[in-house]
């Protein structure tokens, strides 16, 4: 399993949608905290799976008790589909 943030590939401060569109010709599946994304963006084009990740902030030590249920939800969700894991 490949991860990398979009720090890690120089796009933190890109918008949504080149970021979706460079995500889904490199990676199979796109996990983010933003919880607007999905009204905001027609994902059911994408070939990508979305992951949302409900989280009181983007520290390493909040998505600690959801790593199962986060691990899980990317190897399920399909090209086009949202998933959202939550405490």
């Amino acid at each position: 399993m490949d991860v990398q943030t979009v720090t890690e590939i120089g796009w933190r401060s890109s918008r949504d949608g080149p970021l979706l569109q460079f995500a889904q010709n490199s990676f199979d599946v796109f996990v983010t905290v933003d919880r607007k994304l999905e009204h905001q963006q027609n994902v059911r084009l994408l070939n990508l799976g979305i992951v949302v990740v409900h989280v009181r902030n983007n520290q390493f030590e909040s998505y600690r008790p959801l790593l199962g249920p986060l691990l899980q939800a990317t190897k399920i969700v399909k090209a086009g589909e949202v998933i959202h894991v939550a405490a």
